[in-house]
Protein backbone atom coordinates (compact mmCIF):
# COMPACT_ATOMS: atom_id res chain seq x y z
CA UNK A 1 0.00 0.00 0.00
CA UNK A 2 1.23 3.72 -0.36
CA UNK A 3 1.36 5.34 2.64
CA UNK A 4 -1.65 6.97 3.27
CA UNK A 5 -3.20 8.30 6.70
CA UNK A 6 -6.06 6.84 5.92
CA UNK A 7 -4.61 3.69 5.80
CA UNK A 8 -5.13 2.48 9.52
CA UNK A 9 -8.81 3.02 8.77
CA UNK A 10 -8.57 0.82 6.29
CA UNK A 11 -6.54 -1.84 8.17
CA UNK A 12 -9.30 -1.62 10.98
CA UNK A 13 -12.13 -1.67 8.12
CA UNK A 14 -10.50 -5.24 6.73
CA UNK A 15 -10.41 -6.95 10.11
CA UNK A 16 -14.39 -5.78 10.68
CA UNK A 17 -14.80 -7.52 7.10
CA UNK A 18 -12.74 -10.41 7.39
CA UNK A 19 -13.89 -11.17 10.85
CA UNK A 20 -17.64 -10.87 9.93
CA UNK A 21 -16.68 -13.64 6.89
CA UNK A 22 -14.57 -16.14 9.25
CA UNK A 23 -11.17 -14.52 8.47
CA UNK A 24 -8.71 -12.38 10.62
CA UNK A 25 -6.86 -9.62 9.30
CA UNK A 26 -3.18 -8.16 10.19
CA UNK A 27 -0.96 -5.33 8.39
CA UNK A 28 2.26 -5.11 8.09
CA UNK A 29 4.81 -1.41 8.23
CA UNK A 30 7.69 -0.09 7.41
CA UNK A 31 9.66 2.57 7.77
CA UNK A 32 8.91 6.05 4.93
CA UNK A 33 11.31 8.11 4.38
CA UNK A 34 10.69 10.69 6.87
CA UNK A 35 11.36 8.24 9.56
CA UNK A 36 7.86 7.44 10.45
CA UNK A 37 6.49 4.04 11.01
CA UNK A 38 3.82 3.43 7.84
CA UNK A 39 1.06 1.09 7.25
CA UNK A 40 2.52 -0.79 3.98
CA UNK A 41 0.43 -3.82 4.20
CA UNK A 42 -3.09 -5.61 4.65
CA UNK A 43 -3.02 -9.70 5.21
CA UNK A 44 -6.22 -11.49 4.99
CA UNK A 45 -6.20 -14.91 6.70
CA UNK A 46 -8.86 -18.05 5.99
CA UNK A 47 -10.16 -20.16 3.73
CA UNK A 48 -9.88 -19.35 0.23
CA UNK A 49 -13.26 -18.86 -0.35
CA UNK A 50 -13.34 -16.72 2.68
CA UNK A 51 -10.38 -14.91 1.81
CA UNK A 52 -11.68 -13.60 -1.63
CA UNK A 53 -15.19 -12.96 -0.53
CA UNK A 54 -13.48 -10.85 2.29
CA UNK A 55 -11.22 -9.22 -0.35
CA UNK A 56 -14.18 -8.20 -2.69
CA UNK A 57 -16.29 -6.85 0.01
CA UNK A 58 -13.70 -4.64 1.76
CA UNK A 59 -12.56 -3.61 -1.53
CA UNK A 60 -16.14 -2.56 -2.50
CA UNK A 61 -16.35 -0.73 0.69
CA UNK A 62 -13.59 1.11 0.35
CA UNK A 63 -13.90 2.54 -2.60
CA UNK A 64 -17.13 3.14 -1.99
CA UNK A 65 -15.80 5.22 1.53
CA UNK A 66 -12.92 7.25 -0.23
CA UNK A 67 -15.44 8.30 -3.02
CA UNK A 68 -18.39 9.43 -0.49
CA UNK A 69 -16.79 10.74 2.48
CA UNK A 70 -15.75 13.63 -0.07
CA UNK A 71 -19.40 13.81 -1.63
CA UNK A 72 -21.14 14.16 1.56
CA UNK A 73 -18.94 17.50 2.70
CA UNK A 74 -19.37 18.87 -0.34
CA UNK A 75 -23.01 18.57 0.28
CA UNK A 76 -22.92 18.95 4.02
CA UNK A 77 -23.29 23.12 4.66
CA UNK A 78 -20.41 24.23 6.61
CA UNK A 79 -18.40 21.45 6.13
CA UNK A 80 -14.79 20.95 4.86
CA UNK A 81 -13.47 18.25 2.84
CA UNK A 82 -10.60 18.21 5.12
CA UNK A 83 -8.50 15.02 7.69
CA UNK A 84 -10.70 15.67 10.07
CA UNK A 85 -13.93 15.45 7.97
CA UNK A 86 -12.73 12.75 6.72
CA UNK A 87 -11.73 10.85 9.52
CA UNK A 88 -15.32 11.51 11.35
CA UNK A 89 -16.59 9.62 8.16
CA UNK A 90 -14.39 6.85 8.24
CA UNK A 91 -14.54 6.16 11.69
CA UNK A 92 -18.64 6.50 11.70
CA UNK A 93 -18.56 4.49 8.37
CA UNK A 94 -16.79 1.18 9.83
CA UNK A 95 -18.42 1.58 13.29
CA UNK A 96 -22.11 0.93 11.65
CA UNK A 97 -20.73 -1.90 9.59
CA UNK A 98 -19.09 -3.57 12.63
CA UNK A 99 -22.14 -3.09 14.12
CA UNK A 100 -23.84 -4.21 11.31
CA UNK A 101 -22.18 -7.73 11.19
CA UNK A 102 -22.18 -8.11 15.03
CA UNK A 103 -26.01 -8.39 14.86
CA UNK A 104 -25.77 -10.98 12.26
CA UNK A 105 -23.16 -12.73 14.21
CA UNK A 106 -25.59 -13.13 16.88
CA UNK A 107 -28.98 -14.14 14.71
CA UNK A 108 -26.30 -16.58 13.47
CA UNK A 109 -25.28 -18.01 16.80
CA UNK A 110 -28.97 -17.85 17.86
CA UNK A 111 -29.49 -21.72 16.09
CA UNK A 112 -27.01 -24.61 16.97
CA UNK A 113 -25.68 -24.89 13.41
CA UNK A 114 -25.43 -21.54 12.61
CA UNK A 115 -23.02 -20.69 15.87
CA UNK A 116 -21.09 -24.15 15.07
CA UNK A 117 -20.53 -23.09 11.92
CA UNK A 118 -19.08 -20.40 12.84
CA UNK A 119 -17.14 -21.23 15.91
CA UNK A 120 -15.96 -23.92 13.89
CA UNK A 121 -14.35 -21.90 10.77
CA UNK A 122 -13.38 -19.10 13.29
CA UNK A 123 -11.36 -21.75 15.58
CA UNK A 124 -9.63 -23.30 12.69
CA UNK A 125 -8.69 -19.75 11.44
CA UNK A 126 -7.23 -18.85 14.91
CA UNK A 127 -5.38 -22.27 15.33
CA UNK A 128 -3.51 -21.80 12.17
CA UNK A 129 -2.39 -18.69 12.70
CA UNK A 130 -0.85 -19.44 16.16
CA UNK A 131 0.66 -22.06 14.86
CA UNK A 132 2.31 -20.33 11.16
CA UNK A 133 2.49 -16.91 11.73
CA UNK A 134 5.00 -14.97 14.17
CA UNK A 135 3.72 -11.29 14.56
CA UNK A 136 5.68 -8.85 16.13
CA UNK A 137 5.26 -8.18 19.65
CA UNK A 138 6.13 -4.17 19.28
CA UNK A 139 3.56 -2.12 17.85
CA UNK A 140 5.12 0.55 15.59
CA UNK A 141 4.70 3.98 16.45
CA UNK A 142 1.74 5.51 14.34
CA UNK A 143 1.60 9.34 14.00
CA UNK A 144 -1.32 10.74 15.57
CA UNK A 145 -4.74 10.87 13.79
CA UNK A 146 -6.25 14.52 13.25
CA UNK A 147 -9.35 14.73 15.40
CA UNK A 148 -12.28 13.28 13.95
CA UNK A 149 -15.78 15.13 13.16
CA UNK A 150 -18.66 14.39 15.00
CA UNK A 151 -21.02 15.54 12.54
CA UNK A 152 -18.58 13.72 9.68
CA UNK A 153 -19.00 10.34 12.02
CA UNK A 154 -22.92 10.73 11.79
CA UNK A 155 -23.17 10.83 7.82
CA UNK A 156 -20.58 8.13 7.47
CA UNK A 157 -22.80 5.69 10.26
CA UNK A 158 -25.66 6.92 7.86
CA UNK A 159 -23.96 5.44 4.96
CA UNK A 160 -22.48 2.51 6.34
CA UNK A 161 -26.06 1.41 7.48
CA UNK A 162 -26.59 1.27 3.61
CA UNK A 163 -22.95 -0.25 2.36
CA UNK A 164 -23.72 -3.78 1.44
CA UNK A 165 -21.54 -6.13 3.73
CA UNK A 166 -22.16 -9.30 1.19
CA UNK A 167 -25.76 -10.51 2.81
CA UNK A 168 -28.85 -9.18 2.05
CA UNK A 169 -31.76 -9.17 4.14
CA UNK A 170 -34.86 -11.31 2.47
CA UNK A 171 -37.56 -9.19 4.30
CA UNK A 172 -38.41 -10.18 7.88
CA UNK A 173 -35.88 -9.81 10.57
CA UNK A 174 -33.03 -11.82 11.14
CA UNK A 175 -33.44 -13.66 7.76
CA UNK A 176 -29.99 -13.35 5.55
CA UNK A 177 -28.84 -14.76 2.53
CA UNK A 178 -25.64 -15.05 0.55
CA UNK A 179 -25.78 -12.12 -2.32
CA UNK A 180 -24.49 -13.57 -5.39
Amino acid sequence: MNANPCNRYMVELANIVARGNRCRASYGCRRAGNGRDVISAITIYGARGDVDKTEAIWTAMETSRAAMWRERARATPHAKANAAWRNGYYRGFQEEIARRYQVLRLEMESDGTGKELVTVRSGQVDQWIETHVTFITDKPKLPKTTRPSQAAYRHGRQDGARQAIGLKETGAAGNWTLEK
